[in-house]
């Protein structure tokens, strides 16, 4: 069994199939993006992450709230 590190079922995860495309691109840019690490714990910074995305920073804080109430991620 071939392993990666980038799950391949990652787009039909249960609480992924719900949300809407640009939910579901913020999510994958939340698992892709070159910050991670092996523990998944990261700091980003809002406004250059909504720059590199096309988005308002509003929303995407907005989008990551959500993303915390379903249990997706977890913020500080």
């Amino acid at each position: 069994m071939d392993k990666t590190i980038v799950p391949t079922n990652f787009q039909s995860w249960p609480k992924l199939k719900a949300l809407l495309p640009d939910q579901k691109l913020l999510a994958r840019e939340l698992w892709c993006n070159p910050f991670v690490t092996p523990s998944g714990c990261y700091a980003i910074d809002i406004e250059m992450f909504s720059v590199q995305l096309g988005f308002n920073s509003q929303n995407v804080m907005d989008v990551l709230k959500y993303f915390e109430e379903i249990k997706l991620i977890l913020m500080d």
